[in-house]
């Protein structure tokens, strides 16, 4: 967003005209009275961090890690919102949870909570068409 405003380019007071204004219709600077005009822009924006934490208990030996955490914002894909994630693998305890929150509105959009050799078809083992 930017904003344009006319100051006096001798005294720099905010004068109630336009920027553009041509030097022959202006009027003078009630304060100095010059004709003199100086443009002044005013620009800002605005930016909104994310973050998402994850976690990999690697044990040695072994392909998979142990355990998977996963936890902050990530953006559901359909609808473009960013929501609340929260997902634990635990192959040790054999343990599968994830939940995602909308954070505008706090409901529970997800919950899943179950063991993990009963999390299938998801993933890389989605059933084939």
């Amino acid at each position: 967003m930017s904003d344009k405003k006319a100051v006096c380019n001798q005294c720099d007071s905010s004068l109630d005209e336009a920027y553009n204004l041509p030097e022959a219709e202006r009027k003078p600077c009630p304060r100095c009275g010059s004709l003199s005009r100086a443009l002044q822009i005013s620009v800002s924006d605005m930016v909104e961090l994310r973050d998402q934490v994850r976690l990999r208990h690697k044990v040695p030996g072994r392909s998979r890690p142990q355990a998977e955490i996963v936890s902050g914002d990530d953006l559901h894909r359909k609808s473009g919102i960013w929501m609340r994630l929260s997902r634990v693998i635990d192959r040790g305890k054999n343990w599968y949870e994830e939940k995602i929150v909308n954070p505008s509105t706090g409901k529970v959009e997800h919950h899943q909570s179950h063991p993990l050799d009963e999390h299938v078809g998801h993933g890389s083992a989605k059933f084939k068409k």
